[in-house]
């Protein structure tokens, strides 16, 4: 993660810059253990800003199970633009989603490892390109589909359906997510 090559960037109505897919990016992303990658955005933005991200949770006293809170996301003080645009640029990086041909690969070999389930005339390489679909239309970056689909074809031995992939992802996605719109908030306030 030390030299990021640069890709193609196009600019939106608010010019911040939007990522194009880039495969090779997303191959080597793809690599990596997602904790790993969060720890080394997360560093390597602190530091670029030379500023600690803090979260932004709200204490609720009186929830239903006692206490409770609610994660509003991520905290950024920094002001200087072209550090907020720098690392704005590089928590996109790690939003890199698998190429959909990679993907349907990946899923079709988990697929294949694993017991059939829902009737017999559904074949491993049908279902991975449906699963591939669904994952592609939600952008999932490439390290959290691919230790996804590493996790649930070393686990499970029936065919896994998107609701329990979507559980080993969903929370890792969200603290980028999260990450990405505290950065593009404080460049529009800016």
């Amino acid at each position: 993660m030390d030299k990021i090559q640069p890709i193609a960037i196009k600019k939106t109505k608010n010019n911040l810059p939007t990522i194009i897919h880039n495969n090779k990016w997303s191959i080597k992303l793809s690599k990596k253990n997602p904790v790993t990658t969060d720890q080394e955005i997360f560093s390597h933005i602190e530091k670029l800003l030379d500023k600690k991200i803090t979260k932004d949770i709200k204490p609720i006293y009186n929830g239903p199970h006692g206490y409770d809170f609610i994660d509003n996301g991520y905290i950024i003080t920094s002001n200087d633009k072209e550090k907020l645009k720098k690392s704005y640029e590089l928590s996109l990086y790690s939003m890199s989603p698998l190429p959909l041909d990679i993907l349907e690969k990946s899923l079709e070999v988990m697929y294949s490892t694993q017991i059939q389930t829902g009737g017999g005339k559904i074949t491993p390489n049908n279902k991975a390109k449906q699963m591939a679909v669904l994952l592609n239309n939600e952008n999932i970056p490439a390290d959290i589909a691919n230790f996804s689909i590493q996790h649930i074809a070393k686990h499970s031995k029936w065919w896994a359906t998107f609701a329990e992939l979507w559980e080993l992802i969903g929370c890792r996605i969200e603290k980028r997510r999260k990450l990405v719109k505290a950065l593009e908030n404080k460049l529009n306030s800016l």
